[in-house]
């Protein structure tokens, strides 16, 4: 009986001691533990985790005993908290222990804050973390490293910011779900296999990827904007929103400077149309009008300093005239009054006065602008009566006009050609051989005018004019070899001018012979 009751309590012993050590070994579960603290991260976990159980194996093939775990043959691999009404804190380090762990699942709940650093887990596979309230950007290399993943979901949170580019590295990934939250920018260039994204209400802009265009239409709706296959195409004006601020500056300049060359080429065009126009275009009125100079205008000392038109660029010479610009003198009808090798003249009758001259020259285009105003500045100061005043001139590199008052009574040639046949003899006379034989007869009464020597007090004065007389036949000769040419002529002149300063004559009977030039100096042809 003795004996009985000992190997009963021996009994109750050795059950009591198995049960300690069964408890033992499964209260000291590394993964339980893990788990635990896992929990103790949460909030509201009562309801929703409270049958997690130390003492109760977490793992029954793939069946779980405790609620929220993922099992496949009897091992922990994941964890599935969705629409619980957790919140608080995802305690990842501790999740980074449990080496079989390849899923986490939140969706549906509470948490908040920033983006949960899951590549610590590197052998995750799935990240689910669809509505809650996660907000901020996320980290460019938030997925570094992640090898095995395969399907994100991030939807229905507040992240902002780019999308990360960290994505891209992730060869196995293809599902990722970012609608209804913040991101901005562009979507990366995706180049994952049987890859499904869904960007939809968003801030995104630019243009799809081309990876991409297969797509949903529904899963890039709702961006700010978005372009190109599925969505309508990417307009042309939108390649160029790209452009640096250094470029719209280089463009800004460039158009100015176009402008002001517009400006300044108007500007010219505008001058040019004020310049002077062919004078040939006048109208011809009289080509053979005849006048003679009678009246020379008196003596009077020009002004030092030249004005210049108001209206146009006629420089004037004389302040007595009354001014025009060179307007008035285009509009002016003009007619020729002759030609020569250096240039043109015209008669212009203007209607502020009397008719004047403009002579045009061509052939002075190699003289400078300052040159040709010195030599007008010295042709005004010119004062004779038998020289035409300088009124006012005109200055282009091509072309240059003088203007003249207007004298009617012929031109120089006319008096230096004169019709000599009116001197008392027939047309058909020499008058050549007429003084020839004048000067060998001394009949000079019938050639000097008697009138020349009546105001002089030389008492050579025939004698001198007999001998200019003689100079100017010697110029006349018939023989051409034996005409004297300009220079000789003046060379004679010369010696004559010195001849009668130096000495006076002494008697009458002198008054036909010359110390410095004798008969013998004259060349005479014997005519008639």
């Amino acid at each position: 009986m003795a004996s009985s009751a000992r190997n009963h309590h021996l009994v109750i012993i050795l059950l009591l001691m198995l049960t300690c050590l069964i408890t033992s070994c499964y209260g000291q579960d590394p993964e339980s533990t893990l788990l635990f603290k896992f929990r103790s991260s949460l909030e509201n976990t009562t309801s929703s985790l409270g049958n997690w159980n130390s003492s109760v194996q977490i793992c029954n093939g793939n069946f779980s005993h405790w609620k929220g775990l993922i099992c496949f043959n009897g091992k922990f691999i994941g964890l599935q908290l969705e629409s619980m009404g957790l919140s608080g804190t995802l305690d990842i380090d501790t999740l980074s222990k449990l080496t079989s762990l390849r899923t986490i699942s939140v969706m549906n709940n509470n948490f908040e804050g920033p983006f949960p650093d899951v590549k610590k887990i590197g052998g995750l596979r799935g990240v689910y973390l669809s509505n809650n309230r996660f907000s901020g950007e996320l980290p460019d290399d938030a997925f570094a490293g992640m090898k095995s993943i395969r399907r994100i979901f991030m939807a229905n949170n507040e992240f902002t910011g780019k999308i990360p580019t960290s994505l891209l590295g992730i060869p196995k990934l293809v599902e990722l779900q970012l609608q209804d939250n913040k991101f901005d920018g562009s979507i990366p260039a995706f180049v994952q296999q049987d890859f499904q994204i869904n960007v939809a209400n968003n801030r995104l802009e630019g243009p799809i990827p081309s990876q991409l265009s297969s797509q949903s239409a529904n899963s890039f709706a709702g961006n700010l904007d978005l372009c190109g296959k599925p969505m309508p195409a990417c307009p042309p004006s939108k390649k160029k929103k790209g452009i640096s601020i250094m470029a719209i500056i280089l463009a800004a300049i460039g158009g100015l400077i176009i402008g002001a060359i517009i400006i300044f080429t108007l500007f010219l065009l505008h001058r040019q149309r004020k310049k002077p126009s062919q004078y040939e275009k006048s109208s011809v009125k009289n080509l053979n009008n005849k006048a003679t100079y009678h009246n020379n205008y008196p003596k009077k000392e020009p002004d030092e300093k030249y004005t210049r038109s108001e209206k146009g660029k006629l420089y004037f010479v004389r302040r007595d005239r009354e001014k025009f610009d060179l307007e008035d003198l285009l509009r002016a009808p003009a007619e020729v009054l002759g030609s020569g090798s250096f240039g043109s003249s015209y008669k212009a009758d203007l209607p502020i006065g009397k008719p004047i001259v403009v002579r045009r020259f061509r052939q002075m285009s190699n003289m400078g602008k300052e040159d040709f105003h010195e030599h007008m500045r010295r042709l005004g100061k010119l004062s004779h009566p038998n020289v035409l005043p300088l009124v006012a001139f005109y200055y282009r590199r091509e072309e240059k006009l003088l203007v003249t008052d207007f004298v009617e009574n012929g031109s120089l040639a006319s008096h230096l050609h004169a019709n000599y046949l009116k001197q008392g003899k027939g047309a058909n006379a020499d008058l050549a051989v007429w003084v020839n034989s004048v000067v060998r007869e001394e009949w000079t009464g019938e050639v000097f005018d008697k009138d020349m020597n009546t105001n002089t007090n030389k008492y050579n004065c025939e004698g001198e004019m007999l001998k200019l007389l003689k100079i100017g036949m010697c110029c006349c000769e018939m023989d051409v070899g034996r005409r004297w040419d300009l220079r000789e002529a003046l060379e004679k002149i010369e010696e004559l001018k010195e001849s009668d300063d130096s000495s006076n004559y002494a008697s009458e009977g002198e008054m036909y012979s010359s110390k410095a030039i004798s008969d013998d100096d004259f060349c005479f042809s014997n005519k008639g």
